[in-house]
């Protein structure tokens, strides 16, 4: 059996080679989305064995599922404890063999931008390699659920409405210089305990006001359920630009909001 390391444009390239090579096809992916790969693979459905797709956190491409629609042996996972992350594609013409394995997933950066590595192997169907591929793929039997048309919209919508989420930032690191100094500042690995105690021993503003105040919008909060419904006087009073004279026409006075 030959054996070869991939990075990901690398893999774009052997799977779309490999994709028009053999007679059938099978993949388990976490995460696809339309690319040249996807497009090479659509045009060469009716060599699909399975195409299992996962839709964990909504990552797929809805668009993608939009063209598998009742498409024989295209499937998505369903739902189940743990998330569906193979990255798995078995391709085979007669007694060959051929497969990779991790890690790129089906995506733009998996198969271009991001850093992969991913294990080509070609051989003969009767390796034990390529038996032990066959049987992970069959193990994923009772999780496929076939693409029809509701199924799509409805997880389209669900897409949509997690693309509006933002994404993790990526955590700061010692080579960021900038940005290293102002997340691991004194006031930003303070304890509570710490800065409560330091509050309080500040000269210019009194920790009792302070705390009169916090109460006072707490209860603006609790009294409405949208912050919309806020008077303007309260929207600035919480952002601290609340004037003297306008805290005194709307019964605001009393609390130092500025």
């Amino acid at each position: 059996m030959q054996i070869s390391l991939l990075e990901a444009k690398a893999v774009a390239r052997r799977l779309t080679a490999l994709i028009k090579k053999h007679d059938h096809i099978s993949i388990a992916v976490a995460w696809g989305g339309i690319t040249p790969v996807a497009e090479a693979l659509l045009a060469n459905t009716s060599k699909l064995e399975s195409f299992l797709l996962g839709l964990d956190f909504s990552a797929t491409d809805p668009d993608l599922i939009d063209r598998l629609v009742d498409v024989p042996n295209a499937f998505v996972s369903k739902n189940r404890p743990g998330c569906f992350h193979p990255k798995i594609f078995y391709f085979q013409s007669g007694l060959k063999a051929e497969a990779i394995v991790g890690s790129a997933n089906l995506t733009n950066g998996g198969l271009g931008a991001n850093f992969e590595a991913s294990v080509h192997a070609k051989g003969a169907t009767d390796n034990p390699f390529f038996e032990q591929v066959r049987k992970q793929l069959n193990g994923y039997r009772n999780l496929r659920i076939p693409i029809t048309k509701p199924l799509a919209d409805s997880y389209r919508r669900s897409a949509e409405a997690a693309a509006k989420t933002p994404r993790p930032k990526n955590p700061v690191l010692l080579d960021q210089q900038k940005d290293w100094a102002r997340v691991n500042s004194p006031l930003a690995t303070m304890s509570w305990k710490r800065f409560a105690k330091e509050a309080r021993k500040d000269v210019y503003h009194d920790f009792e006001k302070r705390m009169k105040l916090l109460r006072e919008i707490q209860q603006m909060f609790a009294q409405t359920a949208v912050f919309g419904d806020l008077s303007v006087a309260e929207w600035k009073g919480i952002a601290g630009v609340l004037g003297i004279v306008e805290a005194k026409e709307t019964d605001l006075s009393g609390l130092e909001w500025g």
